[in-house]
């Protein structure tokens, strides 16, 4: 059973008047209601509204919305959660939180509101709209083409000679609203009824659809970059729609969603568990702690998957002591590390692993090499290509071209592959142009290290980025039997390279000190890229 709430018919400037009713919620009889997702904002100046025959204290955000939603000729049937949940009895709340995706998946139709009107809220939409009215977006290809072919310019002009500056700021600030900085809106969107559902802002609309194919056009033409506030706003935006039309891992769901935010440490998982459900599964129990639910989704993952993917999130900091054991991730804090993709470091292999006490796993894998030397990859200036040669001149090993690397091949291409995490077109399926292509990178960091031209100067800065981009709170590491990797800028001399089975990634591991006679433990440090130990090597053989 859920709650419904009757908004009562009335003007806009008069008193809200409303009812709630149980009602069942089952495929065999769905109510017609209509859910609504927003931004709750501040708890405190409540305004009172009248429920049934007593009053309710409810956010400001939600007495300003009200008016809009309200007819005023007739009664409209909402679920909202802030009323139609008692949030203060963690059992119910947590009852209707296992049933988010029912509520969203059923609802005729589902109103997104922004906000109440501003200055040029009107104009960003409007734009926003004339954008769509252009184009045809294919939302699994990410691809764009022209909607006909006079409107061919807004596929090969710069998007900066097409919209206007007031149109850009107008958009930007839209963007910038609360809203989409809700983690709670990834299953709120992307469980809704296809087709019925509509933003708000103020009284001017649009559907969601019309708004994703727009603001993703904003997104591959370049409209903002990818790392301003604007830039990362917009792939949270390609995150709603993407992680549901296509399927992306428990793993890959967290990262995406690490810069959402929710009030709730608990809510980190209990908000996205309707999308991930193939992965895990959890009852969402607001009675337990923190460390109890974190724990609780390595384990369950473990159990549903046979794996241990989520291992390869954890990363050991030095700023501050975890409430957490090592192999679980606090996943209220951001990633420090850009993750390793395409890494198969286990085979095919499941996990063999166990909690044998509190806080204590105890997992099946290889000792693969000892750390010997650390190099720290830190680039004085974020964007700056000259700091980032000087860095690659810096650490490149010696004889390069004519020493064999331990993992096959020669130094010089390990070093290439390393600092690059290995991200080139040919360690992916199916091939992507945009990736770069290994054998081109190598003449590039062979002429770079040569202080010679390269004859590909729009190369080099894409490759300077991808090496940037790994580089971050990273350390360049080589270990006694002469392998080169990648690592969390926190790793040491003595800690372990491991490979664990089931877990994609080669992990960092630090001997902890032990009682005489007991077990060796560890701590996880981090996931690593350690050429000849990605792809089953340690497991298989080379």
């Amino acid at each position: 059973e859920i709650r419904l709430l009757k908004l009562h018919p009335g003007q806009r400037e008069s008193p809200i008047h409303v009812t709630l009713k149980t009602v069942p919620l089952k495929s065999s009889s769905i109510p017609k209601y209509e859910a609504l997702s927003y931004a709750w904002g501040s708890t405190y100046d409540r305004k009172q509204i009248f429920i049934n025959k007593d009053t309710l204290a409810v956010t400001q955000s939600l007495a300003t919305l009200l008016p809009y939603l309200r007819y005023p000729d007739q009664e409209r049937t909402l679920w909202i959660d802030a009323i139609c949940i008692n949030q203060e009895d963690m059992a119910e709340r947590s009852a209707q939180v296992a049933r988010m995706a029912d509520i969203y998946s059923l609802a005729a139709q589902v109103i997104v509101w922004l906000g109440p009107k501003s200055e040029d809220s009107n104009i960003a939409l409007e734009q926003l709209r004339t954008i769509n009215s252009k184009i045809h977006f294919d939302s699994i290809l990410q691809t764009i083409t022209a909607a006909s072919p006079e409107d061919v310019g807004w596929t090969t002009s710069n998007v900066h000679f097409l919209l206007s500056h007031q149109s850009l700021t107008a958009i930007s600030a839209l963007l910038q609203r609360s809203w989409f900085e809700r983690l709670w809106v990834v299953q709120e969107i992307g469980l809704a009824p296809k087709h019925h559902t509509w933003i708000f802002c103020g009284s001017e609309n649009i559907p969601w659809d019309d708004f994703y194919a727009a603001t993703s056009y904003l997104r591959l033409t370049g409209a903002f970059p990818p790392d301003s506030p604007l830039g990362i706003r917009l792939e949270l935006i390609r995150c709603l729609g993407y992680l549901i039309s296509t399927y992306s891992s428990l793993r890959g769901t967290l990262h995406r969603t690490e810069y959402s935010k929710c009030s709730d440490p608990r809510d980190r998982i209990y908000a996205i568990l309707s999308i991930s459900n193939k992965e895990v599964k959890i009852t969402p129990d607001y009675n337990k702690s923190k460390r109890e639910v974190y724990q609780d989704v390595v384990m369950q993952n473990l159990l549903q998957s046979g794996m241990l993917r989520l291992l390869t999130a954890c990363e050991l900091s030095n700023d501050t002591e975890s409430e957490l054991p090592s192999w679980v991730r606090d996943w209220e804090r951001k990633n420090m590390c850009k993750w390793f993709l395409h890494l198969n470091a286990c085979g095919e292999g499941y996990a063999d692993a166990r909690l044998v006490e509190d806080g204590v796993l105890e997992a099946v894998g290889v000792t693969c090499a000892d750390v010997q030397d650390t190099a720290d990859l830190r680039i004085e200036g974020a964007g700056d290509e000259n700091a980032t040669r000087r860095m690659l001149r810096k650490l490149v090993p010696e004889n390069t071209e004519n020493d064999r690397y331990v993992g096959g091949g020669d130094v010089l291409s390990a070093y290439v592959r390393t600092v690059c995490a290995g991200e080139y077109s040919d360690m992916a399926l199916p091939r992507r142009e945009e990736q770069l292509h290994f054998e081109e990178c190598r003449h590039v960091m062979k002429a770079l290290l040569a202080g010679e031209g390269h004859g590909m100067p729009d190369l080099e800065p894409r490759f300077l980025r991808l090496v940037r981009s790994y580089a971050k709170n990273r350390c360049l590491f080589k270990t006694k039997n002469g392998y080169i990797g990648l690592a969390p800028s926190t790793v040491q001399e003595g800690d372990k390279v491991c490979v664990l089975l089931g877990c994609t990634s080669p992990l960092i591991l630090r001997p902890k000190i032990s009682d005489p006679g007991a077990k060796q433990s560890f701590a996880i440090v981090g996931e690593c890229y350690i050429l000849g130990m990605v792809s089953s090597e340690a497991i298989l053989g080379p």
